[in-house]
């Protein structure tokens, strides 16, 4: 009767259908239901765990117990909350996480990674490979020294580099990782995450053509500024004459 007055109607069906279960296999249940607290009103979380006391193989009585796991669950949802607002954060900014073991060298990227890089997650076999055969080979030693330095615990891992898609196309990639560490400081994990940044190169691209553009007309003005003056002094020196 008391259990009947706080929990939900199809919540108490669930608890009375395990009972029976119970009572009729002799095995034992365990289930979490959210009920109402009469005192405060707020929403709480329970997990019951029942048992068959037999005799005969015939159940006499159920017995259990019950424990507050509101504290559990509360915890639960905001972490549940938290990976979904992160994966909304990193579907909406467009960047893709990876996890990197330096001992054995496996790989692991999320679903972004594999349209970011423009790699059919069927061929990858989670190898350093499946990266590096990606980045251009002139871009490579300098991403690999950065990534070795990030894992000696010199500097950390930020850094650019470029690589090519199915169809040709160049993308600019940026890299930032932490490298988790054992007691004696030796890395055993990175985790980081890419995204394009190929419209910012782009720009600077435009921006350096422009400044370049604006250099040489500068430099012109001052030349015709210079044979302008060089005339004008010419043209004097000959009226004074």
């Amino acid at each position: 009767d008391s259990m009947a007055s706080i929990f939900e109607a199809h919540d108490l069906e669930l608890l009375r259908d395990k009972c029976k279960q119970t009572i009729e296999s002799g095995k034992a249940f365990e289930l979490e239901l959210p009920f109402v607290s009469p005192s405060t009103s707020r929403k709480q979380w329970v997990r019951i765990f029942g048992r068959a006391e037999s005799e005969g193989g015939v159940c006499q009585a159920l017995s259990g117990a019950v424990q507050d796991i509101t504290e559990k669950r509360d915890t639960s949802e905001r972490l549940a909350e938290l990976v979904e607002r992160f994966a909304f954060a990193q579907k909406s900014a467009g960047f893709g996480v990876w996890d990197y073991d330096p001992d054995t060298e496996l790989l692991h990227w999320d679903d972004m990674l594999f349209d970011l890089y423009d790699v059919d997650p069927a061929k990858f076999m989670g190898r350093f490979e499946d990266w590096s055969n990606t980045v251009l080979p002139e871009d490579l030693p300098d991403a690999v020294k950065a990534l070795e330095a990030a894992i000696r615990g010199e500097k950390d891992f930020d850094t650019e580099f470029r690589i090519r898609l199915t169809d040709g196309r160049i993308r600019w990639i940026k890299g930032v990782a932490h490298a988790t560490r054992d007691e004696e400081g030796r890395a055993h994990r990175m985790v980081g995450f890419n995204y394009d940044i190929t419209p910012i190169k782009l720009v600077e691209e435009e921006l350096r053509a422009s400044n370049a553009q604006l250099a040489e007309s500068n430099e012109r003005l001052e030349e015709l500024a210079a044979s302008s003056l060089a005339a004008s002094l010419a043209k004097s020196e000959f009226l004074a004459n």
